[in-house]
């Protein structure tokens, strides 16, 4: 079976196509990372073994498609020049903005939080209100309800000593 310079010509050009496009899945692990904030290392790992499992069907699909399940060296570096290139310029883009919206979710979620503290103290404001009425109630009642007591206590000590004096 001959191999021709083209054919060979067309697979570098599918490769560099297949790096700049796990270049792109790469991406988005990273948006993920970035805008999820401090990574646990146990997640990393988790994220960068489904990429390589990604990356490892995809090169040997190609290299299926294209070269016949046979692995070369310049299909290789087509790959890894592919996945440099898009790295180094949309990457570099994607990064930064990712970056940025991640600050702006951190912004607006202290605001937010502020927000809600602010709204959550003042809802509570009718609350503490009734709490410390019910509880001035309460004692106010006590002290009715012991001076009344006071009263009776004295009125039957009254009428024991008039009957004692009779």
């Amino acid at each position: 079976m001959e191999t021709y310079l083209s054919d060979q010509a067309i697979a570098f050009l599918w490769a560099v196509v297949l790096g700049g496009g796990l270049g792109g899945v790469y991406d988005i692990f990273r948006v993920v990372r970035i805008l999820r904030g401090r990574d646990r290392p146990v997640l990393v790992f988790l994220e960068d073994l489904l990429f390589a499992l990604i990356a490892a069907l995809a090169t040997a699909s190609c290299f299926t498609w294209t070269n016949f399940g046979q692995v070369r060296l310049f299909l290789l570096a087509g790959e890894g020049l592919g996945f440099m290139v898009w790295h180094c310029t949309l990457g570099v883009f994607i990064g930064a903005v990712a970056r940025w919206v991640a600050r702006l979710l951190r912004w607006l979620e202290r605001i937010f939080r502020r927000f809600f503290e602010k709204f959550m103290n003042f809802s509570k404001k009718p609350f503490i209100f009734l709490k410390e009425w019910v509880r001035i109630e309460k004692s106010r009642y006590a002290e009715r309800r012991k001076s009344h007591e006071n009263k009776i206590h004295r009125k039957s000590k009254a009428r024991k000593k008039d009957e004692s004096r009779r």
